[in-house]
């Protein structure tokens, strides 16, 4: 409806109101670090003062693609912490090239990944990070779907690749 399906949408920090909304309905989720500069120089950036799912008005949802007006709305988001959840939208896709680290919110869930990839043989040339402060998680942090998602990664295990993923809830 907002026409903003043909962009990757990322957050500049991370903790959001919506991942911190997420985490504490106990979905598990994984963090993936991009070089913030190489990110915000690629030729079609737009931001997004609000995450879409605020639901303000229309106009809230246009992306802001002048330089200057870009550089005042990081600026404005830096000293004065409004826009929580500005959001930098990158047009058409994202190379995972520009990825720097993969952060899990449990050493449990890290464990899990990192011995499916060993299992199916999937090299991956991404640091593997467990930081619970980065992810701000819920103090009674409890993931609903780890039985749902152990059971997925030990059939991957057990099939020797990855499967498509379990059918779990996201909200």
């Amino acid at each position: 409806m907002l026409n903003l399906t043909d962009w990757v949408h990322l957050s500049l920090r991370p903790d959001t109101p919506l991942l911190r909304d997420k985490l504490a309905k106990g979905y598990p989720h994984a963090l993936l670090v991009f070089d913030r500069e190489t990110v915000l120089n690629l030729p079609e950036i737009a931001l997004l003062p609000y995450n879409t799912k605020a639901w303000r008005s229309r106009s809230a949802y246009i992306p802001v693609t002048d330089p200057q007006a870009k550089a005042d709305l990081l600026r404005q988001q830096a000293e004065t912490k409004h826009f929580p959840s500005l959001e930098v939208l990158v047009h058409y896709g994202l190379s995972l090239a520009l990825l720097t680290r993969i952060v899990l919110a449990s050493e449990r869930e890290r464990s899990l990944v990192t011995e499916t990839l060993a299992a199916c043989e999937v090299s991956c040339q991404y640091s593997l990070e467990t930081d619970a402060a980065l992810l701000r998680l819920p103090e009674a942090y409890a993931p609903t779907t780890e039985l749902a998602l152990r059971e997925y990664f030990s059939a991957c295990r057990s099939a020797g690749q990855l499967l498509p993923p379990p059918n779990i809830p996201f909200d």
